[in-house]
């Protein structure tokens, strides 16, 4: 389990690289797998863990098992909003489709 934890990426890590992209106005062509792999997995499974973290209404029979929190899936909603702002010129987005 070690050697596995050590190949996740870090949940504060990834969130600060999805805003950097956001805030350099860099395009989509120049680092798609901020849009296509990092920005789809977190959205994916934010709400899920932050059912589980400590925000959530729970019995205290149950285990806090993460702390993801509404600022966490906030920020990464903001930053969603400016990588849609920043190319909405572009002529062929589709995974802007694909986020919204």
């Amino acid at each position: 389990m070690t050697k596995i934890s050590r190949t996740i990426p870090n949940l504060t890590n990834l969130i600060a690289d999805i805003e950097e992209h956001a805030e350099s106005r860099v395009k989509y062509e120049n680092a798609p797998y901020v849009v296509e792999v990092i920005l789809p997995c977190l959205c994916s499974y934010l709400s899920y863990w932050w059912s589980m973290g400590p925000e959530k209404v729970k019995q205290i029979t149950e285990p806090q098992i993460t702390n993801v929190t509404s600022n966490h899936m906030n920020s990464v909603l903001g930053n969603v909003l400016k990588l849609i702002n920043n190319n909405i010129d572009a002529m062929e987005a589709p995974w802007m489709k694909r986020i919204a």
